[in-house]
């Protein structure tokens, strides 16, 4: 449950030990951190979105959400959330971090700190895509220290407090927030509002095809840049 809202999710299908289908406490602290912001005509990135319930949230408060997840069987379930919750002004990003191409107002990301290596990557992603405009916010479970170490070497300063909650089963849990912030002044040039496009193609079901082909490019390219919308009728 996130404010008055209750999000209901299949979890723990595919693959064995696919923990990229389970929905994970982290995700749940930070969706309700969120809850209140106005994110309106923002662009948002989600960071390892799993099933997706930070970037959900995002849009509901107005946010225009790219939701980056490496996994393709994820991102098959990202995709039906979506679908069932009725989210727009969305796109799904199925790729790794590195591949992520322009700048985002606002960045999330939870439960994405638990491969030791993959922390630096991480700190890189958020100096290298995010345009401080917006909030940025990362929460994971306590004692990731190498993460502060690499958000300094990045010149990023950080607040970090203690988030604790209860699972539906009772049991209590505690998470960290990281709450970023660019040494300096803000510099909100790079920011990217989206675009809308509509697209009509009344031709032939190769030409649906290759337009199709086309789109999903432009969002590979461009991820929250541009919104698109396709009339085929």
């Amino acid at each position: 449950r996130v404010g008055e809202r209750t999000w209901e999710f299949k979890e723990g299908f595919g693959k064995p030990q696919n923990y990229g289908l389970w929905l994970w406490p982290a995700s749940v602290t930070l969706a309700n951190e969120i809850n209140s912001l106005d994110l309106s005509q923002m662009s948002v990135l989600e960071l390892g979105a799993g099933q997706g319930l930070v970037g959900m949230v995002a849009a509901t408060r107005g946010g225009i959400v790219t939701f980056c997840e490496k996994d393709p069987e994820v991102s098959v379930r990202l995709q039906t959330n979506l679908n069932n919750f009725k989210i727009e002004n969305s796109v799904i990003f199925t790729g790794d971090w590195k591949d992520i191409i322009g700048s985002f107002d606002v960045i999330l990301a939870s439960d994405v700190l638990y491969v030791p290596n993959g922390q630096i990557p991480l700190a890189e992603t958020i100096n290298r895509t995010w345009t401080g405009r917006g909030p940025c916010f990362v929460c994971d479970v306590r004692n990731r220290d190498k993460f502060s170490e690499a958000l300094t070497s990045y010149g990023l300063a950080f607040t970090k407090r203690e988030l604790r909650g209860k699972l539906a089963t009772g049991k209590e849990y505690a998470n960290d927030l990281w709450e970023i912030k660019r040494n300096g002044k803000q510099d909100i040039s790079q920011s990217t509002i989206s675009k809308a496009l509509i697209l009509i193609n009344r031709l032939s079901p190769g030409d649906v095809l290759a337009m199709s082909a086309a789109v999903y490019s432009l969002h590979r390219a461009h991820p929250g840049r541009y919104l698109t919308a396709v009339d085929t009728t």
